[in-house]
């Protein structure tokens, strides 16, 4: 069965390939190296996505002052491109980080009309990308109201422990993140309520976003929102590089260190057993050393032997998804076409 590839599909299998699987022989890498360099010329036709279409400004300001209808031209048209700029999204995200990102058509709305609606009534954009080894999927949206556009993921809290013990995991893992990040934890035994505060907050205070009344959290979002590029092209200060720079920044961000929260058993038993057993063995080669003093070598043999023994189970709970970013050799620019310009 033949299945058409565009442009940017066979460019982004190239930089995989080339930044992160590797060529071993020199002849191929080379040319490799010639073929990306040549598609990323604008002179080359090899265009990847940067274009919201003609539509985009009318449909965006309607949305704005809210005269938009469900039957004005143009929504079903913005509404496709920006399903391009989903894909387009998450090819970029693969090529830079040798991950495979896919893009996921949102469940409650999989059909043209029904978006197109959506985007009438509330005047936003969803898109989903599910990533290899990601807690979960990371959506992308875009409020053509506000002008704003946001990354958010979702993933289950730890099954056990407080819910205080359990804001303390998240943030423990968000170490180094924006402050803007907003939080959200949602109460055990319900669908609809929720707490929310920004990561700085949370950090300063974690009872922010502690349920009230003793609930439980069930659950958290993380999410990240910048202002909207306002050019439909993807040039600078453009909604396609606006919304491909957010993405790139909640990867790096969040996605690369979140864990889904149902492997907290696993971290239960690595912080707690394998805790309490490296007590022992340091008490064990502690007495072991007092042992050497009194000529008991025997002791100290069997201490060192059961340290080395437990350091392979300490490797197995690490995190689960590597960062990629850390063995990046070089990223792909994105050519712009002539509208672009």
């Amino acid at each position: 069965m033949l299945r058409n590839l565009s442009w940017e599909e066979i460019i982004t299998e190239a930089a995989i390939v080339h930044s992160h699987n590797g060529i071993d022989d020199p002849t191929r890498a080379r040319v490799m190296d010639e073929f990306l360099r040549y598609a990323c010329e604008m002179q080359a036709g090899m265009t990847t996505f940067n274009d919201m279409g003609a539509h985009w400004v009318k449909v965006r300001e309607a949305v704005k002052v809210r005269t938009i209808g469900v039957n004005d031209v143009g929504k079903a048209e913005v509404c496709r491109k920006f399903d391009q700029l989903n894909r387009h999204v998450a090819l970029q995200l693969s090529a830079l980080t040798g991950q495979r990102v896919t893009s996921v058509v949102p469940a409650n709305h999989p059909d043209a009309v029904s978006r197109a609606k959506q985007l009438a009534g509330s005047g936003e954009l969803f898109g989903s990308l599910r990533i290899t080894g990601a807690a979960g999927l990371v959506v992308l949206n875009a409020n053509l109201g506000t002008e704003r556009i946001g990354c958010s993921m979702s993933t289950f809290a730890p099954r056990t422990g407080r819910p205080s013990s359990k804001i303390g995991w998240l943030t423990r893992q968000l170490g180094g993140a924006s402050g803007s990040i907003r939080v959200t934890s949602h109460h055990a035994g319900s669908r609809t309520e929720s707490t929310s505060a920004l990561l700085t907050a949370v950090l300063e205070d974690p009872t922010t976003v502690l349920p009230p009344n003793g609930k439980g959290i069930r659950e958290f979002t993380v999410a990240l929102e910048a202002s909207m590029g306002s050019k439909r092209a993807g040039s600078e200060g453009g909604f396609v590089t606006s919304m491909v720079k957010l993405a790139n920044t909640f990867h790096v961000e969040v996605v690369e260190k979140l864990r889904d929260g149902r492997d907290m058993q696993l971290d239960d038993w690595a912080s707690g057993a394998i805790a309490n057993q490296i007590g022992a063995k340091v008490c064990a080669v502690s007495e072991g050393a007092a042992e050497v003093k009194r000529g008991g070598e025997g002791i100290r043999v069997q201490s060192d032997r059961a340290s080395a023994a437990l350091k392979p189970r300490m490797a197995r709970h690490r995190h689960p998804l590597t960062s990629a970013h850390s063995r990046r050799q070089g990223t792909i620019q994105e050519p712009s076409s002539p509208s672009a310009r």
